[in-house]
């Protein structure tokens, strides 16, 4: 498989027409006073260049947010149609990237995609990771650092 991931963090992320359009976007720490801390918004841009041979085919796109010791973050606990008590611990759906009609043969695409988080809760300082897999394959490791400040 002829796929690659180009990720960032960002307070907001929106793909419209093959573009990604971005607020604040490049951004790997989030500083809180105290914890458990709330992140109000956490976008992930996501660009996936996909090889000619991987074009007209569909492929799935996951992502989790992980601790530093590969514990699993809840990215949301309440959300529409989520029974009481669950909580969704990754993201992600699929698409099919088609070769349109000036594609060269040979030729790569790229798919820009976006995941949006609100209200994020973050319990411990350290280190994250936010793990984009495509077709089940970890692509992308993008880290994320908690940091708690005095005052």
């Amino acid at each position: 498989m002829s796929v690659e991931v180009t990720a960032f963090l960002a307070d907001s992320a929106e793909a419209v027409d093959g573009k990604l359009y971005v607020l604040g976007g490049g951004w790997d720490m989030v500083t809180v006073r105290q914890l458990p801390a709330v992140q109000a918004r956490v976008a992930l841009g996501v660009l996936v260049h996909i090889g000619w041979n991987d074009t007209d085919t569909e492929h799935d796109i996951r992502l989790h947010l992980e601790t530093e010791d590969g514990a699993l973050v809840p990215l949301a606990r309440q959300a529409p149609g989520l029974e009481p008590g669950s909580v969704i611990g990754e993201m992600g759906h699929r698409f099919v990237a088609q070769r349109p009609p000036m594609l060269r043969p040979g030729d790569s695409q790229t798919h820009p995609i976006t995941f949006t988080v609100n209200d994020l809760v973050l319990e411990h300082a350290g280190g994250y990771s936010w793990v984009v897999r495509i077709d089940d394959v970890v692509a992308k490791r993008l880290p994320m650092r908690v940091v708690l400040t005095q005052g």
